[in-house]
């Protein structure tokens, strides 16, 4: 019996650490290269838009994943922690790909982050339409929440 549960147990531990690979098909591949952003491998890691705001240099140029409220509007294309944050720009993250259908929904990013600074050194748009946001994100993809 300690044998079956100890089989069980570690099966559910195995499945529930089954790290997200970085995929990135071909075209969106070849559109981020337009604006430099950076080719990486490895894992997505997973975190809170706090998070990545509070400590930048831990996710820089890094994958990840991560979850918030879809918000596009003229020049604008960002998540945020809630929908009463849409447009406090220190609270979200500007992001560098659109998904027009999920709009002011609950999403989950994933794609490689950059705190900048916008010091004209880096290619790719750091920090949103005027540098406005703490930092930006090569999308590789959107989708909904669970």
């Amino acid at each position: 019996m300690v044998r079956c549960v100890s089989v069980i147990v570690l099966a559910a531990l195995v499945a529930g650490c089954n790290p997200e690979r970085v995929t990135v098909d071909e075209e969106q591949r070849e559109w981020l290269a337009m604006f430099g952003c950076p080719d990486v491998t490895g894992v997505y890691e997973p975190a809170t838009l706090e998070q990545v705001i509070a400590e930048p240099a831990r996710f820089q140029a890094k994958p990840i994943k991560v979850s918030g409220f879809y918000h596009v509007s003229f020049e604008t294309s960002a998540i945020y922690p809630a929908p009463s944050a849409v447009m406090d720009f220190r609270r979200g993250i500007w992001l560098l790909g659109r998904s027009g259908d999920l709009v002011g929904r609950q999403v989950t990013v994933r794609g490689v982050y950059d705190p900048g600074p916008s010091d004209g050194r880096h290619r790719w748009p750091i920090g949103g339409h005027l540098g406005q946001w703490p930092g930006a994100v090569c999308v590789h993809s959107i989708q909904a929440a669970d």
